[in-house]
């Protein structure tokens, strides 16, 4: 071929492929530059509005280039307030308010979403936090957590102070410490007026933080004083567990007795120990309350309540469909041992419901008596899984010697179920643990169970048997 040819083919090619790649290039070159522009234009109109907002509010334009975003900062209320504004990555922005009042906010307490704690540079999560509390409040404690000391969260955490969080937690990211408040949002935004109605919004809910003088006189009076029942009931468990030898602590115990919620008077019932049981009793018996109210009257009236009450409660509950109200009352029955408790208890788990079968298993684990153990060793053939693994805990519990045979049955014919085999090896462990009345001089290693001991099977007193090994070579 002709040299000619052969640089004029490859030049043809040349073309040919820069044709082909050379649009999209361009066109990602040119969009960058667009995306760019596009980012500057924005940040120069934040920046105005950033100035506009900073003269209604008194506050300074701190910082107002393009790359970085715009800032204000300065006092309002006697509060230090810092309003800041970032590009986050493409057209995205993050805008985070801090207030700090003059006097700290939480010496103690601290308070954050669940779903993204603040991230800014100045008002970062620290670590260690205290274990999970909680309000009572079902709308404050889905979006928020608390950490630190009890009594002091719930003196500062006022139904106002509550409800003003929540509200900024629906749109962003809270943390308040005793630096002060910071909400954190993420998204620019988009006029002035925005720009001074979310800084007046955190500013208020800093402000309306109180000042506590007296921790344990505040949390009495939200014991009885707050709106929400929860709030209620946990202010008194908290005076409960922190005085509760002071007359103070007394009174509010006698008034939770006469509250207007079922969830309060349960707390104060039970504390009172006698003198609470016909409140208790009140509560279980009704069918128009709160399940997990009634649920929990039932346990902490125990055997205050006789078989036959028990029973009713448990048919009232299931011809109702209080399925609550049914699990507590079964656990109850396990709790007492009775014969019409045990029949019942059978009943259910040999029954058609998963659910009752395997709460009635886990309540038989209350009961030492062979009719039940044969009753859950039979329960181990079961087609539903959760209830032969709620046999398995319930043997390992009340289980004797004659159970280690199923179990092991169990473990050979579930090898594809390894959280039941492993229930069942930690069973049988503790039926050997419990077997107290071995026969001095008869003691052998468990056949499939490397180093555990069992009895010896037959008539082999005075013999230690190992398990057989094949002969060496």
């Amino acid at each position: 071929m002709d040299p000619l040819d052969t640089v004029l083919g490859i030049g043809f090619l040349a073309v040919y492929l820069f044709a082909l790649v050379a649009p999209p290039i361009f066109n990602r070159i040119g969009r960058h530059r667009l995306d760019k522009q596009a980012s500057r234009s924005s940040a120069r109109s934040l920046i105005s509005h950033f100035r506009a907002a900073g003269r209604q509010l008194g506050l300074t334009l701190a910082r107002g280039g393009a790359d970085q975003g715009p800032a204000l900062c300065g006092h309002i209320e006697s509060c230090e307030t810092i309003v800041d504004s970032r590009p986050s990555g493409g057209n995205a922005w993050t805008t985070t308010v801090v207030v700090r009042p003059a006097v700290p906010l939480l010496s103690d307490v601290s308070i954050h979403t669940r779903w993204q704690p603040v991230a800014s540079t100045s008002h970062d999560v620290s670590a260690g936090e205290a274990p999970e509390m909680a309000t009572g409040d079902v709308a404050f404690d889905a979006l928020l957590q608390l950490g630190g000391h009890l009594p002091s969260a719930r003196a500062l955490l006022t139904p106002t102070v509550r409800s003003m969080l929540t509200a900024l937690a629906r749109t962003g990211a809270v943390r308040v410490d005793r630096r002060g408040l910071a909400y954190e949002l993420h998204e620019r935004p988009w006029t002035p007026e925005a720009i001074v109605a979310l800084v007046r919004q955190v500013v208020a809910a800093a402000l309306r933080f109180p000042r506590v003088s007296d921790v344990f006189a505040a949390v009495a009076e939200a014991a009885h004083g707050d709106p929400e029942p929860g709030v209620r009931a946990h202010c008194l468990a908290t005076l409960l567990e922190e005085k509760p030898d002071e007359p103070r602590t007394a009174a509010t115990l006698e008034t939770g007795l006469l509250d207007r919620s079922d969830t309060v008077r349960v707390v104060a019932a039970r504390a009172l120990g006698e003198r609470g049981v016909p409140v208790l009793r009140e509560i279980a018996m009704r069918i128009d309350n709160e399940q997990q109210t009634a649920a929990r009257a039932i346990a902490v009236l125990g055997r205050r309540l006789t078989c036959d009450e028990t029973l009713a409660l448990l048919d009232s509950a299931l011809g109702a469909g209080r399925g609550t109200v049914a699990f507590a009352a079964i656990d109850s029955l396990g709790r007492m041992g009775d014969g019409p408790a045990c029949e019942r208890l059978c009943s259910l788990l040999c029954g058609r419901n998963e659910g009752l079968a395997v709460s009635a298993a886990d309540a038989l684990g209350f009961v030492h008596s062979p009719a039940v153990e044969d009753q859950l060793d039979q329960a181990l053939l079961s087609a539903s899984p959760l209830v032969r693994h709620a046999a398995v805990h319930a043997l390992g519990r009340v289980g004797r010697h004659a159970s280690i045979a199923p179990l092991r049955a169990l473990i050979e014919s579930s090898p594809s179920i390894p959280d039941l085999i492993s229930a069942a090896h930690e069973a049988i462990a503790a039926i050997q643990s419990r077997l107290t009345d071995a026969t001095p001089g008869r003691l052998s290693l468990a056949e499939g169970e490397s180093g555990d001991l069992s009895l010896a099977e037959g008539d082999a007193s005075g013999r230690l048997s190992l398990p057989r090994e094949p002969p060496p070579g």
